[in-house]
């Protein structure tokens, strides 16, 4: 998933919350920090640390597979998804949150070809006109340093022209407990 994030939220704790809509149970639930790209006990950069104030946007991966090697996700299927800043963990009705919807696709055997024969910026293309604005948008991602103009029309389509200058950060570190 990708998200914009204001200034000021580096060193925040943040969690992501995936939700089967069928059954109301959730299908994956993970605490991290945000700026936090440094292993517990490890020295931190505090220059770097600090450039994750300034904001920007970040993807939140989800892995594919299940601690059992079962897709996470099954197809066609809606999942609610909520992305959560904690402000104060006693409080969570504080929460900074982001919500939406999202659903695994399988893909058709003739998208399946078009992709495998395809260079990035095509695929991209044929992702956006599938549909399937997730893969969209790690591929303009990736392209961005080579091919701005990719990843601005991308947004600009779908009125988001504002964001395009924001700055793509890394996300976080993963809490470990």
């Amino acid at each position: 998933l990708w998200v914009h994030l204001l200034d000021g939220f580096d060193g925040k704790q943040a969690e992501i919350y995936v939700q089967d809509i069928r059954t109301q149970t959730a299908v994956y639930q993970e605490q991290m920090r945000l700026g936090s790209t440094y292993e517990a006990g490890a020295a931190v950069d505090h220059s770097d640390y600090r450039a994750a104030s300034e904001g920007g946007i970040i993807q939140v991966d989800i892995p594919a597979l299940t601690g059992e090697g079962e897709p996470l996700l099954a197809v066609n299927q809606d999942y609610y998804w909520e992305f959560a800043i904690i402000c104060n963990p006693n409080d969570r009705t504080q929460d900074y949150t982001v919500q939406g919807l999202m659903t695994r696709l399988e893909l058709s055997d003739e998208l399946s070809y078009s992709l495998a024969n395809s260079p990035a910026e095509q695929q991209a293309e044929l992702y956006a006109e599938a549909g399937i604005w997730q893969e969209t948008l790690a591929i303009a991602q990736s392209l961005k340093p080579t091919d701005n103009q990719l990843w601005t029309n991308l947004l600009d389509s779908v009125g988001l022209a504002a964001l395009s200058e924001t700055p793509l950060k890394d996300c976080c570190s993963l809490d470990v407990q």
